[in-house]
C-alpha cells in the first residue's frame, strides 16, 4: 500500500516480460490504509484478511457464517476478480501467532496450548485448504509456534520471534504437523484440483449446507463434476455440540477421507462407505470436521 498504484502497474508489466507466469503478491494495507480493493483485476494478488477474521471467529465460536461463505469462494463478491486474487491465511508475520490468539488462557500464551485449542486451529485450517484462493501458512504454525501471546513482535529480537525447532517434537505438535502435511497433499493432488480453481467459479460450485446452529457449516464442492478433481463434501462444526448436517449426498460413492485429526484420500477406517444421492444426516463432533470425497 505504500507504493503507488502506477509503479505497482510498471513491475508487473516488467515482470511479466521475464516471466510470463510469475505470482504477483501484495501486502495490501499499511498503518494509513489498504489498497485491495483497487488491485482487482490488476493481476496481484493480495493477502485476504477477510478471510483471515472470518475462519479464525469460527474457530472461535464466533462465527459470521454467512460472511465466512463469501470468502471461502474466493471471496469475489468482496473483492477480487478471481479466486488467484486472494492469498488467504490465518495467520502472517505480523500480529499474535495463531496459537496465541485462539488460547483461552488469560495471557494468551500458546507455549501452553491444550487440545481443544489445537481442535480450533485445525478447524480453521481445515477451512483453509478447503476454500478457492492461494493457501498461505506461517512459518512455524504447522507446529504450533508461539510467540507468548505477544500481539506485535517486531521489535522483540530473536528471544520471541526465532523459530524454535524443538517445538516439533511435542506431540500435540507432530500431530498438527501431520495433520498441515495430508491437507496440503489433498490439495496438491489429481483428486483435490477441485479447490484449485482459477476463475470465478459458477455459484452452484459450492453448495451449502447449513446446520440450525450458526456456528457449523457444510460446503458440497464440485458435485457434479464440472472442474477437474473429485467432489468433496466439508462439513465443519465449530460449536461446543455434537452437530447434525442433514443433506442430499450427491450421487456417486462416497468415503470419509478426514476427520480434523487425520486426513488419508484411501478412506479412513471405522466410517462407513456411502452411496449417492440419498437424504443424509451426519453428526459431527464438537470443534471438530468432516471431510468426504466421491470415487470410491
Amino acid at each position: 500500500e505504500l507504493i503507488d498504484l502506477k509503479t505497482l502497474m510498471v513491475l508487473r508489466d516488467e515482470a511479466r516480460k521475464l516471466n510470463p507466469d510469475v505470482l504477483l503478491i501484495a501486502e495490501p494495507w499499511s498503518l494509513r490504509a489498504q489498497n485491495k480493493e483497487q488491485l482487482r483485476g490488476t493481476g496481484w494478488a493480495a493477502w485476504n484478511n477477510d478471510f483471515r477474521y472470518a475462519a479464525k471467529d469460527f474457530a472461535r465460536g464466533r462465527a459470521d457464517r454467512e460472511w465466512l461463505k463469501r470468502t471461502i469462494v474466493g471471496s469475489v463478491d468482496i473483492w477480487t476478480e478471481n479466486p488467484m486474487q486472494a492469498v488467504n491465511y490465518v495467520e502472517s508475520h505480523d500480529d499474535m501467532a495463531l496459537v496465541d490468539e485462539l488460547s483461552l488462557r488469560p495471557d494468551r500464551n500458546g507455549k501452553y496450548v491444550q487440545s481443544y485449542e489445537v481442535s480450533m486451529n485445525k478447524l480453521a485450517v481445515t477451512i483453509l485448504f478447503t476454500s478457492l484462493g492461494i493457501p498461505m501458512i506461517n512459518e512455524g504454525q504447522e507446529f504450533l509456534r508461539s510467540k507468548y501471546g505477544i500481539s506485535n513482535t517486531f521489535d522483540k529480537g530473536d528471544a520471541v520471534n526465532a523459530l524454535r525447532w524443538s517445538d516439533r517434537e511435542r506431540p500435540l505438535a507432530a500431530e498438527t504437523m501431520t495433520y498441515y502435511r495430508d491437507l496440503m497433499t489433498l490439495r496438491q493432488s489429481e483428486e483435490g484440483a477441485a479447490f484449485r480453481v482459477r476463475q470465478r467459479a459458477p455459484d452452484s460450485y459450492y453448495q451449502w449446507i447449513n446446520p440450525p446452529s450458526g456456528r457449523a457449516v457444510g460446503y458440497i464442492v464440485n458435485a457434479p463434476r464440472v472442474h477437474k478433481g473429485n467432489g468433496f463434501v466439508v462439513l465443519a462444526n465449530g460449536s461446543d455440540e455434537l452437530t447434525p448436517f442433514t443433506f442430499t449426498l450427491p450421487a456417486g460413492q462416497w468415503r470419509v477421507i478426514g476427520d480434523g485429526s487425520r486426513v488419508n484420500r484411501a478412506g479412513l477406517p471405522n466410517f462407513e462407505a456411502l452411496t449417492g444421492p440419498r437424504p443424509t444426516t451426519i453428526k459431527v463432533p464438537p470443534m471438530r470436521s468432516l471431510i468426504l470425497m466421491d470415487g470410491f
